[in-house]
């Protein structure tokens, strides 16, 4: 229950339309792409907005290939040399070298047009993706990035990793998020600004746009954090007033459900007094279960 949930929809001000707009408003999204977003609950841009990574891949970026790199996501300039197709189902491989002449074999699943194309012999590529060892050669599968060297400064140093669905992938999740960062509205901070200096929070808007950028940020999520408790006991106070505003509804049996009972006994004074309290607690129950 939260302030930006449909419970209180009615009181929503204008100004934060644009976050509780269905998904499909951002660009790309059909509805092939719609569906795993649902799966995940992700209806709203506002649901995207708060969809945070639950991890990163730091880049390392390296002149030349290295064995101590084993293991680890490098960014490297590459050149294709030579393609090889296994037989049947194989996969498809590239022999690429680095300005040092360390070879290094990229390998695709299921697609070998797409390596050729993101490939062509003989041009240099910037390529960032895990490297790992398969027997003697140094091996990465499905290269993350594989872009013109003039288009280097596009892959980040630290990419966030975000839960995903069949049908998603990682970077399509972070253009999403992006687009949703772009709907944030300017608001007025509602933290005390001496505890929000105290604990070092961003403000709002900076705390989600650090949180999508680096998932390490403490201060960031800590912060959120914060407004997600403040938000909920917001809402509680708000229906706690408005239960009390509501007049209790008495109920005034006429003793035929009793009657009808039908019981081959008298009811001892104790039980008398318990259908009688039971009855009380009813009409104190009343008001709060009207708003269930």
């Amino acid at each position: 229950m939260t302030i930006w949930g449909k419970p209180f929809a009615t009181m929503r001000p204008d100004i934060l339309n644009p976050l509780f707009a269905e998904v499909e408003v951002l660009k790309g999204i059909g509805p092939a792409l719609a569906r795993p977003l649902h799966r995940l609950k992700l209806d709203r841009v506002v649901d995207i907005l708060f969809h945070l990574p639950v991890s990163w891949i730091d880049r390392k970026k390296v002149e030349t290939l290295d064995e101590a790199d084993v293991g680890r996501t490098v960014t490297v300039l590459l050149t294709a040399r030579d393609y090889r197709q296994s037989g049947g189902r194989g996969p498809f491989r590239i022999f690429a070298e680095d300005k040092a002449g360390n070879y290094v074999t990229l390998t695709y699943f299921n697609n070998p047009g797409w390596g050729k194309k993101q490939l062509p012999l003989g041009e240099a590529r910037i390529v960032s993706g895990r490297l790992d060892r398969y027997g003697q050669e140094l091996q990465m599968v499905h290269p993350d990035h594989v872009l013109p060297p003039a288009e280097a400064a596009s892959i980040p140093e630290r990419e966030a990793v975000y839960p995903l669905s069949e049908g998603l992938t990682n970077h399509r999740l972070a253009d999403l998020a992006a687009q949703a960062l772009g709907r944030r509205p300017a608001l007025a901070e509602w933290i005390e600004p001496s505890l929000k200096a105290k604990q070092g929070w961003p403000d709002w808007a900076e705390a989600l746009a650090t949180a999508h950028r680096d998932p390490g940020a403490a201060r960031a999520r800590e912060r959120l954090a914060y407004d997600e408790v403040f938000a909920n006991q917001l809402a509680l106070m708000l229906v706690r007033a408005s239960s009390r505003r509501r007049k209790g509804v008495k109920l005034h049996g006429d003793g035929r459900l009793r009657d009808r009972l039908q019981l081959p006994y008298t009811p001892t004074g104790a039980q008398q007094r318990a259908v009688r309290e039971i009855e009380g607690d009813l009409q104190q129950e009343v008001p709060m279960l009207r708003l269930l």
